[in-house]
């Protein structure tokens, strides 16, 4: 299990995206190594197998997903990255029961 410690991503447009991907998110550890890729596939296209590298792993979700990716990565900590039976797991750390996000000042 890799923890993330940063990442960014790009958006592509057009009917199918770029080579058939609608976004790419690079997840990074704290030396800004890549720990994995994960591609968002366009909405009717099918989605493929995850890969567990060589040289990172690669993980394949569904654009409508990208949304809910992001939130995890700007909102929770820690998250970490790990592989297993063939496919991808990003993974936020223990929290407490009925915790709340706190909301401005």
């Amino acid at each position: 299990m890799a923890d993330i410690a940063t990442y960014d991503y790009q958006l592509h447009g057009g009917a199918n995206g770029y080579l058939g991907k609608r976004a790419i998110l690079r997840l990074y550890d704290a030396d800004k190594n890549p720990v994995a890729y994960v591609h968002f596939i366009p909405a009717g296209q099918v989605i493929p197998n995850d890969v567990d590298g060589p040289p990172w792993a690669t993980m394949f979700m569904p654009e409508q997903a990208l949304p809910a990716v992001i939130d995890m990565l700007r909102n929770e900590q820690p998250i970490s990255f790990y592989t297993a039976v063939g496919s991808g797991f990003l993974h936020t750390g223990d929290e407490p029961i009925g915790e709340s996000e706190i909301s401005g000042p």
